[in-house]
């Protein structure tokens, strides 16, 4: 089945095929008439043959007898046409012109026939969609014949010529009788858009048309005689290259032979299925590029929306004034259109008569030609998308002028060019905006619904990173999406199943990259089963699901069973697509999916799992209430295995000799189709000498093949003993850490890890992923602590490593270790209390990891070795061994533990190694040394509540502090750490005072000091240039605000709620990105300085005061000033709120779309409210003292004074002064209340009753002069008002 899109094309091959008539009951008249007709060919002929005319202009063989008696043929007899159908991609073949077949990516073809009496351009288009099972009502095709143009003796050269007309359909068939050697007729179909653009049909159609292909196809792609597989192999194995059974002519079944045979893919595209399935994320300097006319629409519409697009976060191409202009368009700005992934073109009513913006979308347009990645959508700016399509109206004229101009000119050419670009254009999916006539409220509207779709679409563009060379990945993962069946609406889950490292996570991935399209959310969750281990690993999960399907990552997850309830709350309301990665029968899947009966209808999961039986227990217990299907995921076939090792083994299909072939072939017999396995082989053999490989694969033969584990440790093996090393350790101990993390680890254990890790990765035995975590497959993970077990089998002392729990305990109780013994993991799966022997590390005295989780012991050990460099024992319980000295240690994870610091470190011994300390939460620890660690870089001391003071650290490399919950902390003073990024005092509660040297931290990123509510000193003034974000919420007894130096233009965020702040300084203009500024519960906060509207990023505000002071340096007029983002302003429930001078300036507030005043004090609405160019919602619940309304804009469409007693004032109070300044006259309301007007005014009534009564007066109509929505209002005197009214007369 292939899936045929707006911009997808198609090929017909048309051969011929005579069919006679059955005689009719005139067949007796019919002999004697054949006769006569083959006695005026013959009279003909020999008149031809006497005049000795030459063939025919274009060079043909055939004689003039042979085209006559060709011609008399089709007189007498119906000629039906052989077809061959091409489609699926666009074309690449620079040599078509010379014979070879249509080329290029995704190109297929099959075979029908049609009746060669057709005469019409409609009825062959006709034939070609019922072929297509396309909707002529909703699409059109375009077609270009490869017409016959010159014969030579060896071949047949050929142009393109369009068919557009009836006489060009003569024209092809014309030639076919006259040239005898051209045995088929080519098409090139390209399916076009015939609706209008933006309705809803259309996207239905588009989205969705599916055309079904019989079988009988074959692709069209590359010869690669050096690469290439036996070609009769390839004809038996692969049912895509079958010719179809019907009975064609032999000349020209013998051509689709012959080509047959010669279009056999090479091995880089055979299998490879790049067109379904990208191997890798592509990266876009631009995500939009944007084409327009500047006279039009530079200042207005093109103007606004690269606004709304920078404001989304969407990288946008805009053609800059300084670009230079003239004749032919800049490289730069064709470099712009190439990077960009949408290609957005804003037709106006005069773009056509720009030659410059002509020769801009031509190029456009030749960009998605040659990249079928790029998107071309056009935006109709009050201008009839017909009229483009059509060229007529002003887009004809101007056409038409520049024709008249090129008359004489070599360029003449070009008017076509334009031509078709615009009409490619026009045809592409896009957005029609006519004011007036539209179907949005307003141009505002239209721009958000742009961006929105656009943003929506830039989020599905990032497919997850499937393989270098997906061989085999195609057809697996459309027989899954077979199953998945998401043209259904009912709830549909796949289990995939199959031999480890068979490739059941990159075919997961394939499919989630194909479909995910069709789904309101998505999410791909890897390695679910190692992750759901620990609680911290499910939390992660619940909030990925949760942040990949809602697509806001602002999910929180704070315990397993508030996860539960949001995902399932997630899942019902959305039609999603869910795959689980590496799930068993110990994991806790319903953390994540409940019982299954939380999908919306349409919904779609995906689990990928070793064990079937698992997939039973899915079925019977879990799944129950849905259809859960089966998926065994197979090894590859011989010819796909080929394929991958070859890949692999010879990169950029390097040539190789037939020794080389022959070996390929034995250890592809030898891996069984084992994609993990094949690749890990062919990596460790690529480049090697022919003996490496013989010795090699003798090598591998050794191992049994049913043990999978013993064939990867070939690859271990190879490496050198530092790499070795390296991965053992990764292995046993660092699966999942930081890449970063474990470098600094391993590079104090002297193996280079820098050089080490990337030959890992190299290998393929290990993988990074985009986070820069250190990760394997299990299958290698499982290899590498199996070479370790089989060094001292039965003696697990004698060993280099322990992370069996079993073997380490065996160990540490019965103090059976040794010398050898280099890294140890006592982790039990359960809490666990044990006894381990007092002195069982002291004849480790090698041991360079300690790892001891989950286990509480019962007493104090009495030795550990000096030779620890990693050391992660969260919850000692005892304090340390009074001889322990870390002289080696580089990383010390002992959260939650006895231990007290200075019997850890003297002055004597500098810490050279240290790099990182995690002591949170130790409660013994009352005073923090001086560590003598001048590589220190993070330090991690929260929840130490006991710990009064801070001494100079003299750790010049600290990064990143957290003493957040140091409840006793009094003051911070100077730490000697000029490079901190980081910086956490939250909750201090005894913060009093922060030394004045932080004001100046140079490379300090992150700042928080939220909840120290007893802090009052900060530095007099903030020099941190680099710092985003601060917080000083709750911190009650800060009264003053430090002032802000002209070089904090990076901060991000300013947290200043529920402070005790009296004043925000004027200096906080310097705060130019300033987005975030949050003074809510400021109670002691008085006005704010003018120069705040100089913040020109802020988009989100919430403040306690709208009252403004003068400040020294205040300033006149509007240019450089105001809110230029911001879109909701916030009062909500601050009483203070009695005036307004913040809104008095209603051209700083140009994007302000809504206003809310509920529960504030204010009483007057001023006149300035009539000046916000886009307010749309004006909130006013419960405004007790609100007693007029001076003003409203023309863009207003909610007005909400519910409960605001203004009402007293008079019989029509607020109603008569938002109706009369909003141009509705109350008798004109009343008096068409039964009419087709459109309005909906709801009244309503709190009666002053215990029963809290509430009265409802619902009033439906049209809208009048753009007022779309609801009024509401309160109050008896409203009620007496509109009954007093007569309704309806």
């Amino acid at each position: 089945m292939v899936v045929l899109t707006q911009t997808q094309t198609c090929f017909f091959e048309v051969g011929r095929r005579s069919n006679l008539l059955p005689l009719t009951p005139l067949s007796a008249i019919l002999p004697p008439l054949l006769l006569l007709c083959f006695f005026f060919t013959a009279t003909a002929a020999a008149v031809l043959l006497f005049l000795r005319r030459p063939a025919v202009a274009t060079g043909s063989s055939s004689s003039p007898l042979h085209l006559l008696l060709r011609r008399c043929c089709c007189w007498f007899t119906m000629t039906i046409v052989d077809i061959i159908l091409y489609y699926g991609g666009p074309l690449n073949n620079a040599n078509a012109n010379e014979g070879l077949p249509f080329e290029g990516p995704g190109i297929k073809c099959y075979y029908t026939q049609i009746d060669h009496r057709l005469k019409t351009l409609n009825d062959l288009k006709m034939i070609v969609m019922k072929e297509m099972c396309v909707n002529p009502a909703l699409h059109d095709i375009q077609i270009i014949f490869r017409s016959p143009h010159e014969v030579l003796k060896d071949r047949i050269n050929y142009k393109y010529m369009a068919i557009e007309a009836d006489k060009h359909v003569k024209i092809m068939f014309d030639k076919m009788e006259r040239i005898v050697q051209v045995s088929a007729i080519e098409l090139y179909i390209k399916l076009e858009l015939r609706a209008e653009v933006g309705t809803e049909e259309i996207k239905q159609t588009t989205t969705s048309l599916q055309v079904t292909i019989p079988d009988a196809q074959y692709d069209c792609g590359e010869i690669d005689a050096d690469n290439a597989i036996s070609v009769q192999n390839i004809m038996n194995t692969i049912p895509a290259y079958t010719l179809p059974a019907s009975s064609y002519s032999a000349n020209t079944r013998a051509n689709m032979e012959r080509r047959t045979i010669g279009q056999i893919p090479s091995v880089a595209s055979l299998n490879n299925e790049g067109a379904s399935f990208s191997s890798s994320t592509r990266r876009w300097e631009y995500a939009v590029f944007l084409s327009f006319r500047g006279e039009d629409t530079r200042e207005g519409f093109t103007s606004y929306l690269y606004k709304a697009l920078c404001n989304k976060g969407i990288n946008t191409f805009i053609d800059d004034i300084d670009l230079p202009r003239g004749e032919e368009i800049s490289e730069k700005l064709i470099q712009a259109i190439k990077n960009s992934s949408i290609l957005v073109i804003v037709f106006s009513e005069n773009y056509a008569e720009s030659k410059w913006c002509l020769d801009e979308l031509a190029e456009i347009v030749e960009c998605r030609k040659k990249d079928q990645e790029v998107q071309i959508r056009p935006i109709f700016y009050n201008v009839n998308p017909s009229e483009i399509r059509n060229q007529n109206g002003k887009f004809g004229t101007a056409l038409a002028n520049h024709e008249k101009k090129f008359k004489n000119n070599k360029d003449k050419d070009k008017v076509q060019r334009w031509r078709d670009a615009l009409k490619k254009a026009a045809n592409a999916s896009g957005w029609h905006y006519k004011k007036g006539y539209t179907r949005y409220k307003s141009e505002s509207d239209f721009i958000q619904n742009i961006v929105e779709e656009i943003s929506n679409a830039k989020l599905n563009w990032m497919p997850l990173y499937v393989a270098e060379y997906p061989v085999g990945i195609n057809s697996r993962a459309k027989a899954i999406m077979s199953l998945l069946d998401i043209g259904l609406d009912e709830v549909c889950v796949v289990g995939m199943y199959g031999l480890p490292g068979v490739g059941k996570t990159t075919i997961a991935k394939a499919v989630y990259n194909k479909i995910t399209k069709h789904f309101d959310g998505s999410s791909f969750l890897e390695n679910v089963r190692e992750k759901l281990r620990t609680n911290a690993g499910l939390f992660k999960l619940q909030k990925q699901l949760l942040n990949d399907i809602s697509r806001d990552g602002k999910w929180k997850v704070g315990n397993s069973s508030k996860g539960i309830t949001l995902i399932e709350e997630t899942l019902r309301c959305k039609k999603v697509l869910l795959i689980l990665d590496d799930v068993d029968n110990s994991t806790p899947i319903k953390n994540l999916l409940g019982k299954c009966n939380w999908f919306a209808p349409g919904s779609r999961a995906i689990i990928t799992l070793r064990d079937r039986h698992f997939l039973t227990a899915l079925k019977e217990k879990v799944c129950a209430t849905y259809k859960v299907m089966e998926f065994e995921v197979e090894q590859l076939n011989k010819h796909e295995a080929l394929q991958l090792f070859k890949e692999h083994a010879f990169p950029r299909n390097k040539p190789h000799d037939e020794d080389y072939s022959k070996l390929a072939i034995e250890f592809i017999d030898f891996a069984n189709g084992l994609p993990l396995a094949l690749e890990i082989i062919a990596c460790d053999l690529c480049g090697g000498p022919k003996n490496v490989w013989k010795n090699a694969l003798n090598k591998y033969k050794e191992i049994p093949n049913e043990d999978i584990q013993k064939k990867l440790q070939v690859s271990y093996d190879g490496l050198q003993d530092t790499e070795k090393d390296i991965f053992l350790d990764i292995a046993c101990f660092f699966k999942g850490l930081d890449e970063g993390y474990v470098v600094k680890i391993l590079d104090a254990c002297e193996l280079y890890p820098g050089c080490g890790i990337p030959r890992l990765v190299d290998k393929c035995l290990i993988t990074i992923d985009q986070d820069g975590t250190l990760s394997m497959h299990d299958l290698i993970q499982q290899m590498g602590r199996e070479v370790v077990r089989q060094q001292a089998p039965k003696i697990p002392g004698e060993r280099s490593r322990l992370c069996c729990y079993k073997d380490s305990l065996e160990v540490l109780t019965g103090n059976k270790g040794s010398e050898k013994i280099r890294g140890i993991m006592l982790h039990s799966p359960q809490p666990v209390k044990v006894q381990l022997h007092m002195e069982a590390f002291k004849k480790m005295e090698n041991l360079k990891f300690l790892i001891v989780e989950n286990v509480d012991i019962c007493g104090p050990l009495e030795f550990l070795p000096h030779s620890l460099i990693f050391l992660k024992w969260p919850s000692y319980p005892f304090h340390w061994p009074s001889k322990y000295f870390p002289e080696q240690l580089v990383a010390i994870e002992m959260p939650h533990s006895r231990i007290k610091l200075p019997k850890l470190i003297t002055q004597g011994h500098p810490l050279a190694n240290l790099i990182n300390v995690n002591l949170r939460y130790c409660k013994f620890i009352t005073k923090l040394p001086k560590l003598w660690a001048p590589n220190l870089e993070s330090l991690e001391l929260a929840g130490c509540e006991n710990l009064v003071k801070l001494t100079e650290l003299g750790a010049l490399n600290l990064g990143y502090l957290d003493l957040s919950n140091c409840k006793n902390l009094v003051k911070l003073t100077e730490l000697g750490a000029p490079n901190l990024w980081y910086l956490k005092l939250s909750k201090c509660e005894n913060l009093v005072e922060i030394d004045e040297c932080f004001g100046s931290l140079e490379q300090l990123t992150e700042w928080f000091l939220d909840g120290c509510r007893k802090l009052q000193i900060l530095p007099s003034q903030l020099r941190l240039k680099y710092l985003d974000t601060f917080h000083l919420s709750g911190c009650s007894s800060l009264e003053k605000l430090p002032n802000f130096h002209p070089e904090m233009e990076c901060l991000n965020t300013l947290g200043l709620q529920g402070s005790g702040i009296r004043e925000v300084p004027s200096s906080i203009e310097h705060l130019s990105k300033l987005e975030e500024l949050s003074l809510s519960n400021c109670k002691n906060l008085g006005d704010l300085p003018d120069s705040i509207y100089k913040l020109q990023q802020l988009k989100w505000l919430d403040t306690p005061t709208a009252k403004l002071r003068p400040t020294c340096n205040s300033f006149d007029g509007s240019s450089g000033y105001g809110f230029v983002n911001m879109t909701e302003l916030n009062f909500h429930s601050y009483e203070g709120i009695i005036e307004l001078d913040l809104l008095m300036k209603p051209d700083y507030f140009p994007a302000l779309e809504r206003i809310i005043l509920c529960f504030t004090n204010i009483v007057t609405i001023p006149e300035s409210f009539s000046r916000f160019p886009r307010l749309i919602e004006l909130h006013a619940t419960n405004c007790k003292h609100l007693r007029e309304i001076r003003g409203l804009p023309q863009s207003i469409s909610t007005v909400d004074v519910y409960s605001s007693m203004l009402l007293n004032t008079s019989q029509s109070g607020l109603f008569n002064q938002v109706i009369g300044i909003i141009g509705i006259l109350p008798n004109r309301v009343c008096g068409r209340a039964r009419s087709n007007k459109l309005m909906d005014l709801l009244f309503s009534n709190n009666l002053p009753s215990r029963s809290l009564t509430h009265e409802w007066v619902e009033f439906w109509g049209e809208s009048f002069d753009g007022f779309h929505h609801a009024i509401t209002f309160s109050g008896t005197e409203m009620l007496k008002w509109f009954n007093h009214r007569s309704f309806g007369k």
